[in-house]
């Protein structure tokens, strides 16, 4: 598995990049709990004049297999750009992050805005402020003028009204639960579980915000929401059971049910 040593020393040198504004470590490394093989993901804060071509001659320093930074927008609008390295035979994921466009999210957080958007790999949707919530989050590997550190310190807590705006929009659950039914009716189980899965994930959110704990991507959403103080009795277990129904009338009463359950709690 890849060094502490290594991962450091490659941040330091991404970190003198034309444009980079500092390195940040994210992921399983910034939680503590990597395992081996567990992908690094090296967030690359810049201000809008990267050099692309001075940070592409470090990725084929770096890496043991073919890999780019693409230009802005190649990994999709919200992902952005960046590229998968091997090192020491390890994964290492280059994520570039634009300042500019992290102060907007949190600018429009301040105001309440939680906007799910489309994008490859987010099949929920790109959740806007979670450009805050991985800074918030991350392990700061270089920060050479303080930008980073100062940011962590603001985002440290999601602000009110984001946080009301995502326990509010539980009526989505509610409303996705009701629209399920007409799948039921269909015998379209896709169809079903789908609706079924996104109440859940609304749940999931409604819980993170209620505990002030940013929620950074839909993988993993549920398991860490049920860890929290807010959340309905045995969260887990209940919403892998939803959808492992082979009856579909069962996926959704049993989605409904914990969807109240979930209500009922954020209200405790």
């Amino acid at each position: 598995m890849i060094s502490s040593d290594c991962i450091t020393s490659m941040a330091q040198q991404i970190g003198e990049v034309p444009g980079v504004v500092g390195v940040t470590v994210g992921g399983s490394r910034a939680r503590g709990d990597a395992v081996e093989g567990s992908d690094v993901d090296l967030g690359i804060v810049h201000d809008g004049t990267l050099d692309r071509e001075r940070l592409n001659a470090l990725v084929a320093q770096w890496s043991s297999t073919e890999a780019a930074v693409g230009e802005p927008g190649s990994w999709g609008p919200w992902v952005d750009s960046g590229a998968w390295l091997t090192v020491d035979d390890s994964p290492v994921d280059w994520i570039v992050r634009d300042l500019t466009r992290i102060d907007l999210a949190w600018q429009r957080a301040e105001q309440g805005a939680g906007t799910f958007h489309p994008q490859p790999g987010h099949p929920f949707g790109f959740w806007e402020p979670s450009y805050c919530g991985e800074l918030a989050l991350a392990l700061v590997k270089k920060d050479t003028e303080g930008e980073l550190v100062a940011r962590q310190q603001r985002f440290a807590s999601l602000p009110p009204a984001l946080r009301e705006t995502m326990v509010a929009r539980l009526w989505e659950a509610d409303f996705d639960v009701d629209v399920a039914e007409k799948g039921v009716r269909r015998d379209d189980r896709v169809f079903v579980s789908l609706t079924c899965a996104h109440a859940l994930l609304i749940c999931a959110h409604a819980i993170h915000a209620v505990d002030d704990r940013w929620a950074t991507n839909e993988k993993g959403l549920v398991a860490a929401a049920a860890a929290l103080p807010h959340a309905p009795t045995d969260l887990a277990s209940r919403a892998s059971a939803v959808l492992a129904h082979a009856d579909l009338s069962a996926i959704v009463t049993s989605c409904r049910e914990l969807v109240q359950d979930t209500r009922r709690a954020l209200e405790n």
